[in-house]
C-alpha cells in the first residue's frame, strides 16, 4: 500500500476503507475496602488522526477483498497508535472509578482494520459526497476528493 494514491474519476462510485486499530484491555482495579474489580475496555484508534475513542464492545469484524487503491495508508504507527490507546483507558478508568493505586491494564486483543465508505461523485462538478457503509449516514457533501481525508470529523 506504500504510494498509492487515491484513485477516482468524476464518473465512478468508489469503496474507501479508513484504517483505525482497535485495542481491547482487561482492567484490573484494586480498592481500599471493596473486592478488586475487573473490568474489560475496547477503544479504537484512528490511524489517519491519532484520535482514540472508546468502543461500547469489541465490534464483530467481517473480512472483505478491496484493491490497495481502495486503502487509505496509515499516517500514525503501530507503537504510537498502542501508547494512544492504553493513555486513553488508562484516563477513562481514573476519571470513572476512584483508584488509590495504579490500574493493571492488559492488551488482549489488537487488529488493524479499515472503516469503510462510499465516495459517489457530484453529477455537477469535481466534489464528491461520502457515505458511512455501516450506517448509511451522509458524513460529507461536496468536498474535494482529497479533502476529507484529512477531516477528523469522519469517523
Amino acid at each position: 500500500m506504500e504510494g498509492t494514491e487515491l484513485a477516482a474519476t468524476a464518473d465512478e462510485v468508489r469503496l474507501l476503507g479508513f484504517p483505525k486499530t482497535l485495542f481491547e484491555f482487561d482492567v484490573g482495579i484494586e480498592r481500599r475496602f471493596l473486592a478488586d474489580r475487573e473490568t474489560t475496555l475496547s477503544v479504537t484508534v484512528d490511524l489517519l488522526t491519532g484520535t482514540c475513542r472508546k468502543n461500547d464492545t469489541y465490534p464483530d469484524l467481517q473480512p472483505r477483498t478491496l484493491s490497495s487503491t481502495s486503502l487509505l495508508n496509515p499516517r500514525v504507527d503501530r507503537d504510537a497508535a498502542a501508547d494512544t490507546a492504553h493513555t486513553f483507558v488508562r484516563r477513562t478508568i481514573t476519571q470513572t472509578y476512584t483508584t488509590f493505586t495504579a490500574p493493571r491494564i492488559d492488551p488482549v486483543r489488537e487488529e488493524t482494520v479499515f472503516k469503510l465508505f462510499w465516495v459517489v461523485p457530484s453529477p455537477s462538478s469535481s466534489t464528491v459526497t461520502v457515505i458511512d457503509t455501516i450506517t448509511n449516514r451522509l458524513v460529507a457533501e461536496d468536498v474535494e476528493l482529497d479533502a476529507f481525508t484529512d477531516d477528523p470529523s469522519i469517523e
